[in-house]
C-alpha cells in the first residue's frame, strides 16, 4: 500500500514528537537474558555469535549454512582483514571460510549474498580503490568480476548485493560526498584519490555553482579554493558545463548478469539519484525496495533534511539527489538549510551568491524530472542511516510480507552538529499503512547498548537483516562505532571501531513458529589473522566522544573552556567558546590581568601559544579568516570571522557570532592548525586591515591545538 507523501509527512511529524512504543517485553532468549533489549509480545531474541570484527552480512548455502561477511576495514581500511566465516551452529563453530586478504583483494566487504551456487561480494579494487564485485566458489576461489566504480573511493564503498527476480544481481552504489561537492570533510579520501568525485549515471548539465572552502593541500591555512559539483576537489565549475553520464556511478541501484560471459558488459543502471544506496530487497510481488541513508550536515554543502527513507524503486526514475530531499522535496525550500556556520560561500563564474542551499543540476537542460512522490515508500529518522533490508515471509503471520529495516544510527556531531540525541540504532518494520518506520528491535534506552552500561548485551549497529531458512530473522550488528577526531590526524577517518564487538542476533517467534531457540552461549568468531587490531579500537569501553584536543575532559565538543595567558606565562583571564543547536556560537571573555583600557581581540588561526621570540605569540598566526575578508568588527558581515572587536579589562565581553564553528564543518575552529584567542596591546580601531591597529600580543590561550601542540592553556615557554 501507497500512502500520499503529503498525509505522510503529517504522520511522521507527530511520529517523531512521540516517545517510542510500547514494544511489549524486554527480550529473553532460552537461557541468555537481554534486558537492554525490547521486542514485541510473542517474540524472544538469542545472539547466536560474537567476537565478530566490522561483520556487514549474512547469507545461507543451499544446505542453509550460515555466512558471515567481516567487512576489514571500514570507511577507510584498518588491520583486521575482510574474510567470510562459515557458522556451524550444529556443531558450535564458526570457521574462517575466505580471507580476501590472502587473495589479494582489498576491505571493505559491503555486502554478500549466495546465488545460484556461489557467493557474491562487493568490495574495493586492490589496485585503485575503486568499487568491485568478485564471485567466491563453494571451495572459497576468489574472481573479481569487473571494478571501477569511482564514486567508491569515498566515504560510500558499494554496499549491498542481491538475486532479482530476473536472474541480474543488484548492487547499491553510494556517491562521493554528502551532497555531490567533495570538501574537506573527506580529505583523507582525497589524499588517497585526488581524481575522486561524484559519477552520474546519464550527462548532466551544472548550474555552475562552486563552494569556497580552505585548501587542505597546502601548507598555508589561509589558502582558498572553489569546488563545484561532480568534479574534483579544487575544480571549478561553469554555466552549462556537461558532466559525462556512466554506468559505474554512485548513488543508484545498477543490475548485471552474472552468468553473462564477461558480466562487466551486462551492467546497467536501473534507477539513481538517490544519496546512499545500502540495501535492496524484493518482495512476492516483484516490488524491488531500497533503504538509502540521507544527507548530512556536513560538508560545503550541508543539507539539513527532516528524513532518510526507503523507496520502492522503479526502473528509469531519477530521485532527486543531490536537489531534493529524502521525501524528493526540493533543496531550495529554507527548512533544508543550515547555520551560515556551517554553510561555504557560493561563487558562479566569479560573482559571490551567499551561502543559500539552491541546486548544482540544470534539471531541464538535463531532461531530469524527480521520481513520484508516491515511490517514497517508508520516513525513517534523520541520521537513522537505514541499511539493508528484508521482507518478512508468510510463517511471520501479520507482518508476513512487510518491509524490515536495519537502521546503523548517526555519527553525530561529524555528520550533524545540530543534533541532540540518537538516531537509529535499531531494527524496524514499514508500517505498510502509515508508511512510517516503526520499532521493531531496540534497546530501552534510544542509542547504543555501549552507551547504557550494557556493553555487549544489548544492541550497538545493525546493519543487516534477514529472514533465515528456519523463518526467523537474524540481524547483524556491526558493533561498537565511536567519534574520535584524534584519528583524523593520522589520515583517518575521525572514528574508531573496537573489533571484536559485532555479533548476530536471531529474532524467533516464541509460541514454536520458527526453529527451536538452543538455550546455548553464543557461538564465538576467531580473531582475524592477516594483522594487528587497530590500536585505538581496544575491547575496554570506549568513549562516545574523545577529548578534542585543547578541551578540558569534561567538555563536549561544542563547548570549549580557554585559558589566556601573558608573555611571562601568568594566567591573565578565561573564555569560553560554546556552540548552540541554532549553529551560532556563545564567546565569553573575562581579562583580569591585563592593563587597563580597551584592547583589540581576535581569534587567530593556528592553536599555538609561544610568547617567546621578537613577537611574542606569533606563532598563532593571522586572524582566524576562511574566506579571505577584510578585517573589521564583529558586527561588520564582511569581516575576518575571528573578528571579536574589543575587551575592556575586568570587564566581561559576551557576543555570539555564526561566522565560525567549534564543530567539523568548512568554518570550523578545529581544523588541522588548531585555532587560539589573542588579546592586544591597544584598541581595534574595526577598520585597518589586518588587525585594526590594535599592536602587539599581550595574552594567548589555546582553543583547540594541533597535533603535537600543547594543551589548552598550556603557553610554550
Amino acid at each position: 500500500m501507497r500512502v500520499h507523501l503529503k498525509s505522510l509527512l503529517v504522520l511522521a511529524l507527530v511520529f517523531v514528537a512521540l516517545p517510542f512504543p510500547a514494544l511489549g517485553q524486554s527480550a529473553a532468549g532460552n537461557g541468555q537474558e537481554f534486558p537492554t533489549i525490547l521486542l514485541p509480545e510473542g517474540y524472544a531474541i538469542e545472539k547466536v555469535v560474537s567476537g565478530l570484527t566490522y561483520p556487514t552480512s549474512v547469507a545461507w548455502d543451499d544446505d542453509g549454512t550460515m555466512f558471515v561477511a567481516e567487512a576489514g576495514g571500514q570507511f577507510l581500511e584498518e588491520p583486521p582483514p575482510s574474510r567470510i566465516l562459515r557458522v556451524d551452529r550444529e556443531n558450535g563453530e564458526v570457521t574462517e571460510f575466505v580471507n580476501l586478504f590472502d587473495d589479494g583483494m582489498t576491505d571493505p566487504i559491503g555486502g554478500m549474498s549466495w546465488y545460484d551456487g556461489n557467493f557474491y561480494i562487493t568490495h574495493r579494487d586492490a589496485d585503485d580503490r575503486t568499487g568491485a564485485v568478485s564471485r567466491v566458489s563453494p571451495e572459497g576461489e576468489v574472481t573479481q568480476l569487473f571494478s571501477g566504480f569511482l564514486d567508491s573511493q569515498s566515504e560510500h564503498p558499494l554496499s549491498d548485493i542481491q538475486p532479482g527476480p530476473d536472474g541480474r544481481l543488484y548492487i547499491g552504489t553510494g556517491p562521493a560526498a554528502n551532497s555531490a561537492v567533495v570538501g574537506i570533510d573527506i580529505a583523507a579520501f582525497v589524499e588517497r584519490s585526488p581524481e575522486l568525485h561524484t559519477t552520474p549515471c546519464q550527462d548532466i548539465t551544472l548550474v555552475g555553482a562552486n563552494f569556497q572552502t580552505p585548501d587542505f593541500r597546502t601548507e598555508d591555512p589561509s589558502d582558498l579554493t572553489l569546488t563545484g559539483a561532480y568534479v574534483p576537489f579544487g575544480t571549478e565549475t561553469t554555466p552549462g558545463q556537461v558532466i559525462p553520464g556512466t554506468v559505474k556511478c554512485g548513488g543508484a541501484v545498477i543490475a548485471f548478469d552474472p552468468e553473462s560471459d564477461v558480466p562487466e558488459e551486462s551492467l546497467a543502471v536501473y534507477a539513481w539519484g538517490m544519496r546512499n544506496v545500502i540495501g535492496v530487497a524484493w518482495d512476492a510481488e516483484g516490488n524491488l525496495y531500497a533503504a538509502v541513508n540521507g544527507f548530512d550536515v556536513r560538508g560545503s554543502r550541508p543539507v539539513n533534511d527532516e528524513y532518510d527513507a526507503t523507496y520502492v524503486v522503479e526502473e528509469g526514475e531519477w530521485y532527486g539527489w543531490p536537489d531534493y530531499s529524502a521525501a524528493l522535496e526540493p533543496l531550495t525550500d529554507p527548512k533544508f538549510d543550515s547555520p551560515d556556520s556551517l554553510q561555504a560561500p557560493v561563487v558562479v563564474e566569479g560573482q559571490p551568491l551567499g551561502k543559500a542551499l539552491g541546486p548544482v543540476i540544470d534539471h531541464a537542460a538535463s531532461g531530469l524530472t524527480v521520481a513520484d512522490p508516491s515511490l517514497v515508500y517508508g520516513l525513517h529518522g534523520f541520521n537513522s542511516s537505514p541499511s539493508k533490508l528484508a521482507v518478512a515471509p508468510e510463517s511471520w503471520g501479520e507482518f508476513a510480507g512487510q518491509v524490515f529495516v536495519a537502521e546503523w544510527g548517526d555519527l553525530a556531531p561529524n555528520t550533524n552538529p545540530l543534533r541532540d540525541k540518537p538516531a537509529g540504532y535499531q531494527v524496524v518494520r514499514i508500517n505498510p499503512e502509515t508508511g512510517l518506520a516503526e520499532p521493531f528491535v531496540r534497546n530501552i534506552e534510544a542509542g547504543p547498548a555501549s552507551r547504557q552500561e550494557a556493553r555487549l548485551e544489548g544492541i550497538e549497529r545493525p546493519i543487516d537483516v534477514k529472514f533465515g531458512p528456519d523463518g526467523a530473522m537474524y540481524i547483524v550488528d556491526y558493533g561498537i562505532a565511536n567519534v574520535n577526531p584524534a584519528r583524523a590526524a593520522d589520515g583517518q577517518v575521525p572514528y574508531e571501531f573496537p573489533p571484536e564487538t559485532g555479533a548476530v542476533w536471531w529474532v524467533f517467534q516464541a509460541d514454536g513458529n520458527a526453529a527451536v531457540a538452543t538455550g546455548s552461549e553464543p557461538l564465538v568468531a576467531s580473531s582475524p589473522t592477516g594483522g594487528e587490531m587497530t590500536p585505538q579500537a581496544d575491547t575496554e569501553m570506549v568513549a562516545d566522544v574523545a577529548t578534542p584536543m585543547g578541551a578540558s575532559e569534561d567538555m563536549s565538543l561544542s563547548s570549549i573552556d580557554v585559558m589566556l595567558f601573558d608573555v611571562e606565562g601568568e594566567e591573565v583571564g578565561t573564555a569560553t567558546f560554546t556552540e548552540g543547536d541554532d549553529g551560532e556560537v556563545a564567546v565569553t571573555v573575562m581579562a583580569e590581568g591585563i592593563p587597563a583600557g580597551e584592547h583589540g581581540i581576535h581569534v587567530h588561526d593556528v592553536g599555538v601559544c609561544d610568547p617567546s621570540g621578537p613577537e611574542p605569540f606569533a606563532t598563532a598566526g593571522g586572524h582566524f579568516n576562511p574566506t579571505g575578508t577584510q578585517h573589521g568588527g564583529p558586527d561588520d558581515p564582511n569581516a575576518h570571522a575571528g573578528d571579536l572587536g574589543n575587551i575592556t579589562s575586568n570587564e566581561e565581553l559576551t557576543l555570539t557570532t555564526d561566522r565560525f564553528m567549534m564543530l567539523e564543518g568548512p568554518m570550523s575552529l578545529r581544523d588541522v592548525d588548531g585555532s587560539a584567542l589573542l588579546i592586544h596591546a591597544q584598541e581595534d580601531d574595526l577598520t585597518t586591515d589586518p588587525a585594526g591597529n590594535s599592536g602587539g600580543r599581550i595574552a594567548c590561550g589555546v582553543i583547540v591545538s594541533p597535533e603535537g601542540s600543547p594543551a589548552a592553556g598550556t603557553p610554550t615557554a
